[in-house]
């Protein structure tokens, strides 16, 4: 009787493993493509909640020199892993009554608002993820 010394594994086996790694792969990338959206469209929001936050802190100290209002650019006020283009405001108005936080932000992928059309504070806080729109014309 002849002894076989087997090293190592066959064609099928190698093919086989191959096939459910390619199987699983299949299955988890739309998923981490979901996740990667979702995070970037989380991050302009946090921006947005943000830059409102120090352009009020910001018009409180400049009140002095324009009570009416104030344009303040997003990228003076944040720093932040995307690069925000500079249109990207926080637009300080005055209605007769109260002061009102106005945003247009975008990174050239997502955006809330657009050039001259600001959201209100308001619509950013109570729209969340609905504000977001990733048509932006830069």
């Amino acid at each position: 009787m002849k002894k076989t010394n087997k090293k190592g594994f066959t064609l099928i086996e190698l093919l086989a493993v191959i096939a459910i790694i390619a199987i699983i792969g299949a299955i988890a990338t739309p998923n981490v493509i979901k996740l990667i959206n979702s995070s970037n469209q989380d991050q302009i929001i946090s921006d947005a909640k943000l830059a409102i936050s120090k352009a009020k802190y910001q018009f409180r100290k400049d009140m002095d020199t324009n009570p009416n209002g104030k344009s303040y650019n997003v990228t003076d006020l944040i720093e932040s892993d995307n690069s925000y283009n500079a249109q990207s405001i926080v637009q300080v108005e005055f209605d007769g009554e109260k002061y009102i936080y106005k945003i247009s932000i975008s990174n050239g992928k997502y955006c809330i608002g657009g050039p001259g059309n600001y959201i209100p504070e308001e619509n950013l806080l109570s729209s969340g993820k609905g504000v977001i729109s990733d048509n932006c014309s830069n």
